[in-house]
């Protein structure tokens, strides 16, 4: 957590230090700070304290050891000092008064930090420094930055984004490929962290890790979806899971919703609940780009083909999805798949190579510990169980006879519908259906069931899953008339195919692996 003196009193610091403590957090990072935008004459005498070192010392005067405190080093040298070793005074200070490591400002001359950290250590200073990177994300803001903070650029670099400054695209790849060379050479000289500066822009950071080979650990989610940080809804613990790789979508159309049907969801005759119907995505087929979205279109289309030619080449999409090369699809847009997706990648591969296009799915689970690094969610100590799920757009005579093979297997519940609103569902089954798909047992805990599947909420769901191939549809507008087949081939799939989805209730002996095989030997 960034901590700063700027416009803070001796309360509001203790009342911080105090909630950070309460909250679990362990980490501070002591800074002086700016002062607050847009003030060029800022009055500190009102600060409790003037520097970062007064503050590092009143932390650990206050809270000992239980705090680990980080502090700002300046490669460049910080822009108020008189020379390097004023600088490297200051820093020593920091340090002395209980500063535990050191991150520095941004740099892009390796060399610069490596004989930084020569200096340090000549001067007596110890403790661990980590280099502090900023890949080059667009232009402007990387000359504002650097000149503020009279960050050296070298010559190479700095000609390099002269010559490309106004191709935001071109500009990005520079930025990862400069900062790749940079974090190679520092590894190779023996630095063992790396702190990148993101800006909430972790995209060319993930780029960088997988040029440097280096796996990003995988993250035990809190729930199986993303959790929103709003007050309103932090007690929101359950969804219909078609939504799952789309919560963006889930959030826009339940934003204003009075209650959150968590226990009672499947009372979709609730008030709150009758809103899902009013917001989907839609797009008309006179929709003509703006200028503002070629540049968007250009990227979605590097992803989904500059033209469709047949099945085979939405096959293709689908399945460079499911192997991690391209990071949306219209129905996904969490950027990536999760990780229990690789456990039933053999199922997901077939169904797509045979034009059963699939956009969401989950293997079946049972009992696997909460810290499990693929179906892991929730509070350690924990056991997890999930049904296998699969949701799928098939063309009607397929459709047809995976229904008859599915009817030997009464552990398997499916329902499909086209976008004109015809209802295939198992004839077993009548009214409204609910399910859990997803559960976790915790110690000391009720049972958290998060995801449900929702028969009622499926035909809701299918306005919007037919209405998002419009936005692939749309990439070919503009020329139709030079690749017609592109939008004719995916607006058939649009205006023909069912939309299916498949629950398997057997979570310990699951039957849709046997199942499928079994189809689409036949087929």
């Amino acid at each position: 957590m960034h901590l700063t003196c700027r416009c803070l009193s001796k309360e509001k610091i203790d009342a911080t230090l105090e909630e950070a403590k309460n909250n679990g957090i362990v980490n501070l990072l002591c800074l002086r700070g700016d002062p607050p935008h847009g003030i060029k004459e800022y009055d500190s005498s009102k600060d409790y304290f003037q520097y970062a070192e007064d503050l590092v010392k009143y932390v650990r005067e206050m809270y000992g050891d239980y705090f680990s405190i980080c502090v700002a080093g300046y490669p460049a040298t910080h822009v108020e000092s008189k020379s390097k070793e004023e600088d490297l005074y200051y820093l020593k200070r920091k340090v002395d008064a209980g500063a535990d490591f050191i991150i520095t400002q941004l740099f892009y001359d390796p060399d610069e930090y490596l004989d930084y950290v020569k200096d340090c250590r000549n001067f007596g200073i110890n403790v661990p420094i980590l280099p502090g990177l900023l890949p080059v994300q667009n232009y402007n803001s990387f000359k504002r930055i650097t000149d503020l903070c009279r960050i050296k650029i070298p010559k190479e670099l700095q000609e390099k984004l002269e010559k490309i400054r106004n191709d935001d695209e071109k500009v990005k790849e520079c930025g990862v490929e400069n900062c790749y060379s940079i974090c190679k050479k520092l590894l190779e000289n023996g630095v063992n962290g790396i702190h990148f500066y993101t800006m909430n822009l972790e995209k060319s950071v993930n780029d960088i890790l997988k040029k440097l080979d280096l796996k990003i650990p995988p993250k035990i989610r809190e729930l199986p979806w993303k959790k929103v940080t709003n007050p309103k809804r932090v007690t929101e613990n359950v969804r219909p899971i078609f939504w799952k790789n789309n919560s963006k979508s889930y959030l826009s159309k339940t934003w204003y919703w009075d209650e959150f049907p968590n226990g009672i969801w499947g009372d979709s005759r609730s008030p709150a609940f009758g809103n899902l119907t009013d917001h989907f995505l839609s797009f008309c087929k006179d929709y003509i780009p703006s200028k503002d979205s070629t540049k968007k279109i250009k990227q979605l289309k590097k992803m989904w083909g500059d033209k469709i030619s047949n099945l085979d080449d939405i096959s293709t999409v689908f399945l460079n999805y499911i192997d991690g090369n391209i990071k949306k699809l219209p129905w996904c847009e969490e950027s990536e798949l999760q990780n229990e997706v690789t456990l039933i990648t053999d199922i997901l591969y077939l169904l797509n190579k045979n034009h059963i296009f699939t956009i969401n799915s989950q293997p079946p689970v049972n009992g696997t510990p909460s810290t499990d690094a693929y179906v892991g969610w929730g509070p350690n100590d924990g056991y997890v169980y999930q049904k296998m799920y699969v949701e799928f757009f098939i063309e009607k005579s397929k459709l047809e006879k995976m229904i008859k093979i599915i009817n030997k297997y009464p552990s398997i519940y499916y329902q499909a519908v086209n976008k004109n609103g015809e209802v295939i569902q198992v004839s077993s089954q009548s009214g409204q259906t609910v399910i859990a798909l997803t559960w976790g047992v915790f110690p000391n805990r009720e049972i958290i069931q998060p995801t449900v599947y929702d028969s009622d909420v499926f035909l809701i769901w299918k306005d919007e899953a037919f209405s998002l191939w419009n936005e692939w549809i749309r990439l070919y507008l503009e020329d139709e008339e030079k690749s017609p087949e592109s939008v004719e081939i995916l607006s058939a799939i649009r205006d023909e195919y069912y939309l299916m989805t498949i629950v398997d209730n057997d979570y310990i002996f699951p039957k849709t692996f046997e199942m499928a095989k079994e189809f689409l030997n036949e087929y």
